[in-house]
């Protein structure tokens, strides 16, 4: 039976009642998820969110915008110049992605007046879509940035929670600890599944209202699939000391668990291109969280998801560690980044050289976006952001495939810290 809150339309509210009602578990494997919505669990074709006639004029109003914010800027539309940056070929300016992710991006819909709460995008699919288009509407974006609201974890044993300012955080010890506790696991079913009919069923309406309000037509739509099957393994299933344990005494714990994880990963990225029609793809990875040395088969994994996946869109990794740097050979070896398979990454220049991370992506004809410091733009001044923007551009502009990154925002961020980084960015990324 559907939830009465689903069958209305209405997608739950903060009551410490609703947040206690996610009992519906398909798989028995799953574990707890403290504070999830209603519909948690409930099938992506039994979802049935209504829009309100307001809210059909909110939507209305945003798309408005963001075609006049196109407009007015000229030159390229932010779909022709993502394309042309995938792709390698000229541009009016450099691409400028900002991740205001799913905590920053609340705040727009209430004019930063800490009234909403990030968790209230993440019970609530259509905040979720109306927060998309409103960021995209206010900062004149490229393209918004379609944050996941689960890294899956409680798909595998282990307990979680929803938290107000953040994302959902796993609780208590990891759930495999032997090859044993792997017995009658299933790959779990994203339309079926956790949060996950949510998130599909956001990304679908948000590719509906592209193609309604001719947003398809100038803006790319580039979600979430995260995390990448070592994170999974190594966040969700065996815990990262225990891993990296295995790694060395017992490799076979950790190829069953990065067996399963693939074939997450795998359906789940299929779910999104079969529903989104996405223009790319998005995955947060563990690359550079390990040395390479005698790690290198880890790249298999990698490469399975990338030669799946890749083949029909855009995929994208977001390098996470410092020792990015050293995986890109292996990854390019390994079949893990290259045609067919994951196109390139974006990485944050704090943790592994921008100078080192451009050469080894031009050798290699790759994207490669730059990642500002979330720091300084929360703490300023605009100065500091312009300086920082100037440099990480004026570096990277040369190269055809090169991006700028603004974020991951932090929840307190000053709009007009970010609005002073995106006058930064066009100004000094413009040819």
């Amino acid at each position: 039976m559907i939830p009465q809150a689903i069958r209305s339309g209405h997608s739950g509210g903060p009551s410490e009642t609703w947040i206690n009602v996610a009992k519906h578990k398909r798989l028995k494997q799953l574990g707890e998820l403290k504070g999830a919505p209603d519909w948690y669990g409930t099938p992506l074709d039994e979802l049935h969110f209504e829009w309100s006639p307001e809210e059909k004029l909110e939507i209305e109003r945003y798309s408005e915008k963001i075609l006049k914010n196109v407009e007015q800027e000229g030159g390229m539309t932010p779909l022709e110049r993502f394309r042309a940056t995938v792709e390698g070929r000229p541009r009016d300016r450099v691409l400028i992605a900002i991740l205001h992710g799913n905590g920053f991006g609340v705040r727009v819909l209430d004019s930063s007046a800490d009234a909403l709460k990030p968790i209230d995008l993440y019970r609530n699919p259509k905040l979720w879509v109306k927060m998309q288009l409103a960021n995209a509407a206010r900062f004149g974006l490229d393209y918004p940035h379609n944050y996941t609201i689960s890294y899956g974890e409680e798909l595998w044993g282990g307990h979680a929670r929803m938290i107000e300012y953040g994302h959902p955080v796993a609780m208590g010890d990891p759930p495999i600890r032997s090859v044993e506790d792997l017995e009658g696991m299933e790959v779990p079913d994203p339309r079926k599944d956790g949060l996950f009919p949510g998130y599909l069923w956001a990304n679908r309406e948000l590719r509906r209202i592209y193609d309604e309000y001719g947003l398809s037509q100038v803006m790319p739509l580039f979600p979430y699939i995260c995390a990448c099957p070592v994170g999974t393994a190594m966040l969700w299933m065996l815990g990262w000391a225990a891993f990296l344990r295995a790694m060395r005494r017992n490799p076979e714990l950790c190829r069953r668990c990065l067996e399963l994880a693939t074939a997450w990963e795998i359906r789940y990225g299929q779910a999104v291109i079969d529903l989104a029609r996405p223009d790319a793809l998005y995955v947060c990875s563990m690359v550079g969280a390990t040395d390479t040395t005698g790690n290198e088969w880890l790249a298999d994994y990698w490469a399975r998801v990338g030669q799946a996946l890749g083949s029909q869109v855009p995929i994208i990794y977001g390098y996470g560690f410092g020792l990015a740097a050293k995986w890109i050979p292996v990854l390019w070896e390994r079949g893990a980044l290259g045609p067919g398979s994951f196109c390139g990454g974006y990485h944050d220049h704090e943790q592994s050289d921008i100078k080192t991370m451009l050469d080894l992506h031009r050798e290699r004809d790759l994207v490669i976006a730059s990642i500002g410091s979330a720091r300084i733009l929360l703490e300023g001044p605009v100065s500091a952001i312009e300086e920082e923007i100037r440099h990480l551009v004026e570096l990277g502009k040369p190269y055809v495939r090169f991006s700028i990154a603004i974020g991951m925002c932090d929840y307190w961020t000053p709009p007009s810290h970010l609005d002073a980084a995106i006058a930064a960015a066009r100004k000094y990324g413009r040819y």
